[in-house]
């Protein structure tokens, strides 16, 4: 008998699993990590989320009780309410500090940067004598109103506020005019120089009330027609007024003659259906002729 023969093992290809043996033994071991190391690094994590949490004790160690832990936290809402308090008062202070310096006359930016010399505060245009020759002081100037953002304005000199008190004397027209008629028959009666004298002083006065907002009420024939007009506005609004109410009068008698009359039909309406069902039921109450062999009496039965 022949000897067995072996199959043949071929070089060129290897089978699936002789391959994923190899791939096996051909995959590096990892190497082995000390214990220590690990727990070194796990105790290192706990740190970091320790510190990130805060959950340290009052000397940088970890709370060994509650009550250490309340006081730790105690002190830490107490160490944020005294710094929210200084920052409050910082914020105080840097807002007056910033509201001291906008009233200052030197923190206004007023000036043009073309403008080479600063303004001489000490100068007021409303002064009938000027110190001196418009002429030699080319670049300096004198703003008779500045108003800030508050509200606040400062005077013709910009070094004081303008204290705003209510306006004294005669508001409405009528009242001005007769002021400015006192006044004047009263200037009449003194003489030229003397005239001439209130005369400055009221032109000056009353350029610096009008360089300061304020209205002059002295001119009689604006006040007449002022006056004149506010007295035609009144006037139309009375007629606009009268015409309305007799609006209103005439059409509420107009809805109450409607009403009446409409009562007064539904009366008469209801009146002559009365009067129809009277009829119906006279009618109705005689008594018909029998028919034969059905109706009549028990004599004319018995007949």
């Amino acid at each position: 008998m022949s000897d067995i023969e072996k199959p043949a093992i071929s070089s060129g290809a290897d089978s699936p699993a002789v391959s994923e043996m190899k791939s096996r033994s051909a995959t590096p071991k990892l190497p082995k990590i000390d214990p220590e190391v690990l727990k070194a690094r796990l105790q290192a994590r706990i740190e970091e989320l320790r510190a990130r949490r805060k959950a340290d004790g009052p000397n940088g160690q970890p709370a060994r009780n509650r009550q250490e832990l309340l006081d730790a936290r105690r002190k830490k809402e107490e160490q944020r309410r005294q710094h929210k308090k200084e920052l409050r008062q910082k914020a105080k202070e840097e807002e007056r500090l910033a509201a001291e310096g906008s009233h200052s006359p030197l923190s206004i930016d007023i000036f043009s940067p073309r403008s080479p010399a600063p303004i001489d505060v000490s100068i007021d245009i409303f002064s009938p004598r000027s110190p001196a020759p418009i002429d030699e002081q080319p670049n300096n100037f004198s703003f008779g109103r500045v108003a800030f953002p508050d509200g606040a304005e400062a005077d013709a000199s910009l070094t004081n506020l303008i204290d705003r008190k209510p306006k004294k004397g005669p508001q409405d027209p009528r009242t001005a005019l007769q002021a400015a008629n006192t006044r004047a028959s009263r200037l009449a009666g003194l003489d030229d120089a003397k005239r001439a004298d209130i005369a400055e002083k009221d032109l000056w006065l009353n350029a610096k009330k009008r360089a300061h907002g304020e209205r002059v009420r002295d001119d009689t024939s604006l006040l007449k027609k002022t006056l004149k007009r506010k007295e035609k506005a009144k006037g139309k609004s009375e007629r606009e007024w009268d015409e309305r109410i007799d609006g209103v009068k005439k059409g509420q008698e107009m809805r109450q003659k409607k009403r009446e009359a409409n009562l007064a039909k539904r009366k008469e309406e209801k009146g002559m259906k009365g009067k129809g069902a009277s009829k119906g039921k006279g009618k109705m109450g005689k008594k018909g002729k029998g028919r034969p062999g059905f109706e009549g009496s028990f004599k004319a039965k018995s007949k």
